[in-house]
């Protein structure tokens, strides 16, 4: 599962591989991260789908600023309706 999510997230993205070991949040894309890839998620966490519904839903006429706003707006509502996990508890 975690492969087949992680090859989604940077084909459906086209992600920076080098640049998700510094992201904050936890993504699936920290999988093969040098530091300890057994702490990455066991699939998509809610911020990578959120990341993929933002990427999927802006209007590709906006400018880069704007892309980046509208993409940090609709993260922030998915995150916000996603239920808390019980093991974070």
């Amino acid at each position: 599962m975690q492969l087949a999510d992680y090859a989604a997230m940077r084909t459906l993205a086209r992600t920076d591989a080098a640049a998700a070991s510094s992201q904050p949040m936890p993504t699936i894309l920290s999988l093969f991260d040098a530091g300890n890839p057994a702490a990455a998620p066991p699939s998509l966490t809610h911020w990578d789908l959120g990341f993929l519904t933002a990427l999927y839903r802006i209007d590709p006429a906006f400018d880069e600023r704007a892309q980046r706003r509208a993409i940090a707006h609709i993260i922030r509502e998915q995150v916000a309706r996603t239920p808390p996990d019980p093991g974070d508890e």
